[in-house]
């Protein structure tokens, strides 16, 4: 049995190791046995949590730090008096949960009062995890700018820089150490992340190049399985494709449509996932659930930013079946 005094169990996204990685350097920088005595785990929702609960209950006394996640209630509810809390999801936030009065930290907040760009006069709508733990635990200190084109990506305020940046970032993810389920080599992406110098600016010149070659190739996908829909006189783009950003639909439909929304079949959850974006500062959240009234959705959360739903691959007419009357049977068919 190791002696662990700090237990972390992140996302497993950039959002969320690099919210470890933080935290890590936090440790390191105030507890003099945080070098030896942090235990780091990556965990992706839907995940057992079995393998977690042997060392958390081997270390009772250690302190958990929960970062741009939140467990299931039967977990959160066993642990909350250990557990230090940073998530940034909407759905997860506003969730009216008993244990979130024992947690012996609460930390998590969909938005901050801090400022974005160069002139620091443009407010953020929303905060990512990464910026939130490190606005937290660094109050005052500058943010590097890593952490802040990371946090950037996560909540789809993009730019080439962000995609840049988080293509590099995600790349060194895969030489990270890992037992399998879920433990990292936190030294080695902690020192990674904090030690970006002079060659940042060269890889977001040398990503810019990648993102533009991903942005076309995705525009051309779009062309065929996208169509602008309307939705109570909302208008918004609805595409067949998974894992696209809503950026690369704006190459398609260039600032069209108040939200993106887009639907594939996910052999990993049995079932249609739908993600939903918006574009304006409107709640993408709310229109989701308006758009998957009466289907029998399975799951759903997110940010008010960007969300995402879960349903029977049975409901898919039913769900596109709603968008055939105003826009008609051919393009419904052409997104099927």
């Amino acid at each position: 049995m190791d002696d662990w005094t700090n237990i972390t169990i992140t996302h497993n996204d950039a959002d969320g190791l690099v919210s470890a990685a933080i935290v890590d350097k936090y440790l390191k920088a105030t507890q003099p046995c945080a070098s030896t005595c942090v235990r780091h785990f990556r965990w992706n929702y839907g995940n057992s949590t079995v393998e977690i609960e042997k060392v958390l209950n081997e270390n009772p006394n250690a302190t958990i730090w929960l970062t741009d996640i939140t467990l299931p209630d039967e977990f959160m509810a066993k642990y909350a008096d250990r557990i230090m809390w940073f998530d940034h999801h909407k759905s997860a936030i506003e969730n009216d949960k008993p244990w979130k009065a024992n947690l012996k930290g609460n930390y998590s907040a969909i938005t901050v009062p801090f400022y974005l760009g160069s002139d620091d006069k443009t407010p953020a709508r929303q905060v990512a995890a990464c910026e939130l733990v490190w606005l937290t635990l660094f109050p005052g200190t500058p943010m590097p700018p890593v952490v802040r084109a990371i946090g950037r990506y996560d909540v789809w305020d993009n730019t080439e820089e962000t995609f840049a940046v988080h293509e590099y970032l995600t790349s060194l993810v895969a030489g990270i150490e890992s037992d399998g389920w879920g433990v990292f080599d936190s030294e080695s992406f902690t020192l990674t992340v904090f030690s970006f110098g002079t060659e940042y600016q060269g890889i977001v010149k040398n990503g810019k190049y990648k993102v533009d070659a991903i942005k076309q190739s995705y525009a051309r996908q779009c062309r065929g399985v996208a169509c602008m829909a309307y939705y109570k006189g909302t208008m918004f783009v609805l595409g067949n494709v998974g894992g696209v950003n809503s950026t690369y639909f704006d190459s398609f439909h260039p600032d069209e449509g108040e939200y993106i929304v887009s639907f594939c079949y996910r052999l990993k959850h049995n079932g249609v996932t739908v993600s939903c974006y918006n574009r304006h500062g409107a709640d993408a959240l709310s229109f989701l659930k308006q758009i998957t009234k009466g289907i029998a959705v399975t799951s759903i959360g997110g940010h008010q930013g960007a969300c995402g739903c879960v349903f029977p691959i049975s409901e898919l007419e039913k769900f596109l079946g709603q968008f055939k009357p105003v826009f008609g049977e051919e393009a419904v068919s052409r997104v099927e």
